[in-house]
């Protein structure tokens, strides 16, 4: 009884101190404060980027898609959260104040990897 005692005591003891100490590296959501700001980030997975033109006011009324490139696995590119009307800007070259690279999909992180 005294070893089942002493098993049982040990096996709770590892489960608290060892069971907790390793812990997962996440990328913030992207809605997140930390997205506010242009980031540098590696691509992990190919995703789809849309250049779109602004050809009116209001905006989100006259938006044209004037080309699509695919960004491939081990790109480095710059974003940032864009709210509302698209998931994600990104700085590719350089940008007018009437044209942007932007993504529409996907709405998560998991395709990034953060560079610091």
């Amino acid at each position: 009884m005294k070893k089942l005692f002493l098993s049982f005591v040990l096996s709770l003891f590892l489960l608290i101190f060892v069971g907790t100490t390793a812990s997962a590296k996440s990328n913030p959501s992207q809605m997140s404060k930390y997205w506010y700001h242009f980031r540098t980030v590696r691509v992990t997975k190919p995703v789809k980027v849309d250049r779109i033109k602004i050809t009116g006011t209001p905006e989100y009324n006259h938006i044209k898609v004037d080309k699509k490139i695919t960004l491939h696995k081990g790109q480095i590119v710059k974003l940032t959260s864009a709210g509302s009307n698209f998931t994600w800007v990104l700085k590719l070259n350089h940008k007018t104040a009437k044209q942007l690279w932007v993504m529409f999909k996907p709405e998560n992180t998991r395709w990034l990897k953060i560079i610091k």
